[in-house]
Protein backbone atom coordinates (compact mmCIF):
# COMPACT_ATOMS: atom_id res chain seq x y z
CA UNK A 1 0.00 0.00 0.00
CA UNK A 2 1.44 3.61 -0.56
CA UNK A 3 -0.44 6.32 0.99
CA UNK A 4 -0.52 9.34 -1.84
CA UNK A 5 -2.34 12.11 0.41
CA UNK A 6 0.92 13.49 1.71
CA UNK A 7 2.04 14.27 -2.40
CA UNK A 8 -0.65 16.74 -2.43
CA UNK A 9 0.92 19.56 -0.81
CA UNK A 10 2.50 19.54 -3.96
CA UNK A 11 0.89 21.87 -6.90
CA UNK A 12 1.58 18.74 -9.44
CA UNK A 13 -0.50 16.50 -7.15
CA UNK A 14 -3.26 18.76 -5.97
CA UNK A 15 -5.60 17.57 -9.04
CA UNK A 16 -5.33 13.99 -7.82
CA UNK A 17 -7.70 14.89 -4.96
CA UNK A 18 -10.69 14.95 -7.93
CA UNK A 19 -11.76 10.65 -6.90
CA UNK A 20 -12.62 10.73 -10.54
CA UNK A 21 -9.33 11.53 -11.76
CA UNK A 22 -7.14 9.66 -9.28
CA UNK A 23 -9.37 5.97 -9.83
CA UNK A 24 -7.97 6.35 -13.51
CA UNK A 25 -4.34 5.12 -12.26
CA UNK A 26 -2.85 2.68 -14.32
CA UNK A 27 0.32 0.61 -13.82
CA UNK A 28 2.98 2.08 -16.20
CA UNK A 29 5.95 -0.57 -16.33
CA UNK A 30 7.31 -0.31 -12.67
CA UNK A 31 5.29 2.26 -12.10
CA UNK A 32 1.57 3.78 -11.57
CA UNK A 33 1.04 7.02 -13.58
CA UNK A 34 -2.62 9.05 -14.34
CA UNK A 35 -3.92 10.36 -17.51
CA UNK A 36 -2.57 13.61 -17.05
CA UNK A 37 1.00 12.07 -16.95
CA UNK A 38 2.05 12.54 -13.54
CA UNK A 39 3.69 9.54 -11.79
CA UNK A 40 5.83 8.63 -9.15
CA UNK A 41 9.29 7.16 -8.88
CA UNK A 42 9.24 3.20 -8.92
CA UNK A 43 12.09 4.07 -6.44
CA UNK A 44 9.33 5.91 -4.07
CA UNK A 45 6.93 3.17 -4.21
CA UNK A 46 9.04 0.30 -3.87
CA UNK A 47 11.35 1.92 -0.84
CA UNK A 48 7.80 3.86 0.84
CA UNK A 49 5.08 1.11 0.68
CA UNK A 50 3.71 -1.01 3.08
CA UNK A 51 2.78 -4.95 2.53
CA UNK A 52 -1.04 -5.31 2.07
CA UNK A 53 -2.67 -6.66 5.25
CA UNK A 54 -3.82 -10.42 4.51
CA UNK A 55 -7.58 -10.65 3.16
CA UNK A 56 -7.62 -7.53 1.56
Amino acid sequence: MFDVKPYFKFDLFKELQNQNLFNKVYVAGLSVEWPNGIDICPDELYYDSLPVPNGV
